[in-house]
């Protein structure tokens, strides 16, 4: 009695250690540009249930990103459980987000979101999960830094690794008297020990799928992961184990959804080129229109200045037609009395040229009759003088002279 009692005693903290396991964890992770990361989690199990609580992170930035991102309030690290499908935000930047992968034993429900932050104010995230209390556990969790550009736009900075999540469980044993209570191992390791042959090949094409994914950018994903996708859709009938199928129906389905993400992200790219396209379209067809608006403006301001000079012109030859009459007519006039004044000048002339004439004629004919009294004068002095002269001869030529 004292016996079974003991044995059920040490059962009983056995369990209840088991049930209540609390371990706590501190990495320090860092990204190719020197960015360190100091993360504390811890894993809580009380029976199916497990917990990751995680603590606030320290964040520390290299010297290439201390210097672009200097509001240390907006960093904050993220990581993710699905790829694309984020309504309340958009991350964008050079890093391509990659998910953490879930073990074939844990059930998990993903979030809503698809992401999870951590913030120096707001408390960090849980994850909760559900396995066999016996089974363990194996996380690999990328973590990336983002910085918040704007309220619903995040830019991821930095990849800094994976966070190895891990939970070790051995098949627990109680001795007590030589007697041993054992725990049963999970079924795919019995299968796989059983029948090492086809079941081996399934598990290595599994490792390689859940090796490979993560590592996929870009659809259509690579021909090695697509060639095991089919070998594994090929021996999935066959596999009678049903935590082994399980498992293959899992990774077929992380599969499917990680094709669907970079689907969706290639979809919400090519949207994201053509919306970008249409709005370059719609910038080059405001621009085209906002010359073709000036174009016009400035015909029409050239219409403009060409009516007010047509205006002005007509303005300015009316105008200058009537100085051209008024000129016209004041030059009658002056050419009137010009006329006038050369005919009265005419008149004037002639009058004084005949006043003239007859003054030359009258001075011509006193001069013509001077000249005849004087010239009648001289020829009768002239005449008186010859007759003395004759008669003076006439006497000398009757007196004689001797010497």
């Amino acid at each position: 009695m004292v016996r079974l009692f003991r044995i059920a005693l040490v059962s009983a903290f056995c369990l209840a250690a088991q049930f209540a396991q609390s371990k706590a964890k501190t990495d320090t992770l860092y990204s190719a540009a020197g960015d360190r990361v100091v993360i504390r989690y811890e894993i809580q199990r009380s029976g199916d249930a497990v917990k990751v609580q995680f603590d606030r992170p320290k964040k520390m930035l290299g010297k290439a990103n201390a210097g672009k991102y200097r509001k240390l309030d907006r960093l904050a690290l993220v990581f993710f459980d699905r790829i694309g499908g984020y309504e309340e935000i958009q991350f964008v930047g050079d890093e391509m987000p990659k998910a953490f992968m879930i073990p074939h034993n844990v059930s998990f429900s993903s979030s809503e979101e698809g992401y999870y932050f951590f913030y120096d104010s707001d408390s960090p995230p849980v994850l909760s999960m559900t396995m066999k209390d016996s089974e363990g556990f194996r996380l690999q969790v990328p973590l990336y830094l983002a910085y918040q550009e704007n309220k619903r736009k995040f830019r991821l900075i930095a990849y800094c690794g994976d966070l190895l999540i891990e939970d070790s469980r051995k098949p627990a044993s109680i001795q007590d008297g030589g007697q041993t209570l054992s725990m049963k191992q999970n079924s795919v390791t019995v299968e796989v020990e059983a029948d090492n042959g086809e079941m081996t090949k399934v598990l290595d094409c599994i490792h390689n799928i859940e090796r490979v994914l993560p590592l996929q950018k870009s659809y259509p994903l690579s021909e090695g992961l697509e060639d095991d996708i089919r070998l594994l859709r090929k021996w999935q009938y066959d596999i009678k184990d049903g935590n082994l199928k399980r498992r293959v129906a899992e990774t077929l389905d992380a599969y499917e959804q990680k094709k669907q993400d970079l689907i969706h992200a290639a979809e919400m790219l090519r949207q994201e080129e053509a919306r970008n396209q249409q709005q370059e379209a719609e910038r080059l067809e405001r621009e085209q229109k906002k010359e073709q608006e000036a174009l016009l403006v400035a015909q029409q301001q050239e219409q403009e200045k060409s009516r007010k000079r047509t205006v002005w012109m007509t303005i300015g030859g009316i105008l200058l037609a009537i100085l051209a009459f008024v000129g016209n007519q004041v030059l009658q006039n002056l050419r009137s009395k010009k006329s006038q004044m050369s005919v009265i000048q005419m008149q004037t002339d002639i009058a004084r040229r005949a006043e003239q004439e007859a003054k030359r004629r009258a001075q011509s004919a006193i001069r013509s009759q001077t000249r005849k009294v004087v010239n009648i004068g001289e020829q009768k002095a002239k005449n008186a003088v010859k007759k003395v002269g004759k008669n003076v001869s006439k006497k000398n030529k009757t007196k004689k002279f001797s010497i």
